[in-house]
C-alpha cells in the first residue's frame, strides 16, 4: 500500500460538506515534506520510501494546516491512540455532533 493524499483529500472534502469540523490525525512522518518522500508506513524508517511528495500533496497539507484540521502525532507515538482518544474525548455539546476525525 501507499499513503495516498489524493484519497485523503477526497474524504476530507466530502466530510467538510457534511460537518464544519474535521480533524485529520496522522503520524508526523507522513507530513515531513523536508524528507521529500512519503513512506509506505510509519514503520518505514529504514529508508524504504514509496513515493515522493507531489505539489498537490503539499498543497493539501497546507490546506489542512490553514484549516487547523491537522494533528500530527509525535514520532514514535502510537497514532492509533491519538485518534481513539480524540473520538472519545468529552467535548462541549455543540461539537459532539459536528466533529469528525479521520486517520
Amino acid at each position: 500500500g501507499r499513503f495516498n493524499y489524493e484519497q485523503l483529500e477526497w474524504v476530507y472534502d466530502e466530510l467538510r460538506k457534511r460537518t464544519p469540523r474535521v480533524l485529520v490525525v496522522m503520524s508526523e512522518i507522513y507530513a515531513r515534506s523536508s524528507l521529500g518522500k512519503v513512506p509506505n508506513s510509519a514503520g518505514s524508517s529504514r529508508g524504504q520510501y514509496h513515493s515522493s511528495f507531489t505539489e498537490p500533496d503539499l498543497r493539501f497539507l497546507n490546506k489542512l494546516r490553514d484549516d487547523k484540521a491537522l494533528y500530527l502525532c509525535p514520532r514514535g507515538a502510537d497514532d492509533d491512540l491519538f485518534w481513539l482518544y480524540s473520538t472519545l474525548y468529552e467535548r462541549p455539546e455543540e461539537y459532539t455532533s459536528t466533529s469528525l476525525v479521520i486517520t
